[in-house]
């Protein structure tokens, strides 16, 4: 899943952009703007949905007539067209833990390794900690459970800011080491929480 909003200020600052009304729009969404009331306004291309594959490319088509604004997108079919630009192909998502081990609006982030996103933590005094992801630093794009204090794998959420109350709750030792680990397999996510044995 992928969002985006079309910027109309060359420096890329976002001052005036091209959005939606709502958050995580679809293609048959009203469009306003260009202006600055876009924040957390977006269009959502749902490759999950799509049944895409992870990493699959989508063509973005924009129109801007007199009297409307439309946006559409599809997925693109190999061989890609050499003309189009595939826009964010570098771009590396950051991945960061929230949890109650940390102070209010701090975060931990996670390290890229192989195909998965890691990170370690000591419980502490209160022998159980809880914790959820945060992605590119968004308050709008949390990755969380299905159910509040959520101790087994089971359907991971998001990223959305549709959190509420809900999160991983790992217990253990007072100072005992949990090792998170994020791994994206075919537009799903999955997350594990292991505390580990001296």
């Amino acid at each position: 899943r992928e969002e985006f909003h079309i910027s109309c200020d060359p420096h890329g600052g976002g001052a005036r952009t091209i959005h939606p009304l709502v958050r995580r729009a679809g293609q048959r969404s009203q469009i306003v703007g260009p202006d600055a009331e876009g924040y957390g306004l977006n269009f959502l291309i749902d490759g999950v949905k799509d049944q895409e594959p992870s990493g699959a490319v989508y063509r973005v088509d924009f129109t801007w007539s007199e009297d409307k604004k439309s946006i559409s997108w599809a997925p693109v079919r190999a061989p890609l067209d050499a003309e189009l630009a595939i826009v964010g192909q570098g771009y590396k998502h950051r991945y960061s833990l929230s949890g109650t081990w940390l102070r209010s609006g701090e975060v931990q982030d996670m390290v890229a390794e192989d195909d998965a996103y890691r990170a370690q933590f000591r419980i502490g005094v209160r022998s159980q900690e809880e914790f959820y992801i945060v992605a590119d630093g968004s308050r709008h794009h949390l990755i969380y459970p299905e159910f509040p204090q959520t101790r087994e794998s089971g359907q991971v959420l998001g990223p959305d800011a549709d959190r509420g109350e809900r999160s991983w709750l790992v217990r253990g030792q007072v100072h005992q080491v949990v090792e998170v680990t994020l791994r994206f397999t075919d537009g799903r996510i999955f997350v594990q929480a292991v505390p580990r044995t001296t």
